[in-house]
């Protein structure tokens, strides 16, 4: 939680509009676990490319810095429209990256394509019960809802919902949205070399002010311990997801700081209840896949011996423990003649009390477990071996 608290606090800074008249300058290195797997927002459900998502796109409502929901692109709070709508007024001014406006057109295709993206764009589920958008005037939506939806203002804020120009965006691919991604936010996308880094640079007619950086790189550091480091060498200005073992690190350091602040993200423990069709409709659990018959091994039948057989002192043995190692143990017979222990051939005299036995036991366990064999296994199929009686296997 700490590091996602650091992350927030860092970014709703960089969005901090500048004073009139002043222009963005500087750089800023902010060092993240991984890369992002994709930057269209719809496709992904991921903090790191939410965290660059933020700098690039403009939702319909955001949080402020006390969490609770303002209008972002949106300029007041949604109404409800009986039996399942919500009205949103739309702000007006608004340009994309490439210079197109932002107006309904944009909102209705963006929330279209979340709609008809269920199943195929991964941030789409979030937004399951969206059916239309309806268009009342340029800047007027009215959301219709396959059946009502009172989690609709908090889902709004979501990244997944960042708008899209629709004019630019009709008709590509997520792989073609995530290679240029173009949104109304504080900063514009340059260049994305992969597993290096994602360079944004400042939008300086963002409709709420320049921001105060000008050049915003995001770097995939995996290892906690060298994201910190880094951080201490002066090679990045910003390290998130932040190990509270080494936070203290942090804190200790004298040009450094650790800094947090509330969090809406919710750490949790799901059980795997039920999977997905090919239709991505849910089902039960069905465990693996079963393997064909062809793969499947043979059924196998063990015969007794002497790998498997408990020792001949068992029965003289008082520990049942002894007698386990006994039986993990391998005791090898080289030919009928030699029994086991204390018969013909035999180069261990049997124990004379059950102490012995168990002193025994250990030490033939230690001397034999360099030779442990498998045991024979016979084919389903195959008739077993006549079993030897019981005189010839083990001396009482």
């Amino acid at each position: 939680m700490v590091g996602w608290k650091v992350a927030v606090a860092a970014l709703v800074a960089l969005l901090s509009p500048l004073e009139a008249g002043a222009a963005p300058a500087g750089k800023i290195v902010i060092a993240q676990g991984v890369d992002p797997t994709t930057l269209d927002m719809a496709n992904q459900s991921e903090s790191p490319a939410s965290n660059v998502g933020r700098h690039i796109f403009d939702t319909l409502y955001d949080r402020d810095t006390n969490l609770k929901i303002v209008p972002s692109l949106a300029t007041e709070m949604p109404k409800f429209v009986p039996p399942s709508a919500w009205e949103v007024k739309l702000r007006k001014g608004v340009k994309f990256h490439n210079g197109e406006d932002f107006n309904a057109d944009s909102a209705k295709f963006t929330f279209e394509r979340l709609a008809q993206g269920q199943g195929k764009l991964r941030g789409a589920t979030f937004f399951a019960p969206l059916e239309r958008v309806e268009i009342v005037d340029s800047y007027t939506i009215r959301v219709h809802t396959r059946k009502p939806w009172p989690t609709f203002l908090p889902v709004m804020t979501f990244t997944q919902s960042g708008m899209l120009p629709p004019k630019e965006s009709a008709g590509k691919e997520t792989a073609d949205l995530s290679r240029k991604p173009i949104g109304t936010g504080p900063y514009k996308f340059v260049r994305w070399s992969k597993d290096e880094e994602i360079v944004l640079e400042a939008n300086t007619a963002y409709w709420r002010g320049a921001p105060q950086i000008k050049t915003v790189i995001f770097r995939p550091i995996p290892e906690d311990a060298s994201r910190v480091a880094a951080l201490q060498n002066g090679e990045i200005d910003l390290a998130v997801n932040i190990p509270p073992h080494l936070g203290a690190i942090i804190d200790r350091h004298p040009k450094l700081f650790l800094s947090t602040a509330p969090s809406i993200r919710t750490i949790q423990l799901m059980f795997y209840t039920h999977q997905m069709d090919a239709q991505h409709k849910p089902g039960p659990t069905m465990g693996p896949p079963p393997t064909s018959a062809s793969a499947r091994p043979s059924p196998t039948r063990s015969t007794p011996t002497s790998s498997s057989r408990r020792c001949s002192t068992a029965r003289a043995c008082a520990s049942p423990r002894c007698c386990r190692r006994c039986t993990s143990a391998t005791i090898r017979r080289s030919s009928p003649s030699r029994r086991t222990w204390g018969g013909p051939g035999s180069s261990w005299p049997r124990p004379a009390s059950a102490a012995a036995s168990r002193s025994r036991c250990t030490a033939r366990a230690v001397a034999t477990s360099g030779t442990r064999r498998s045991p024979r296994r016979w084919p389903a199929s195959s008739p077993r071996p006549a079993s030897r009686p019981r005189s010839a296997r083990t001396t009482s």
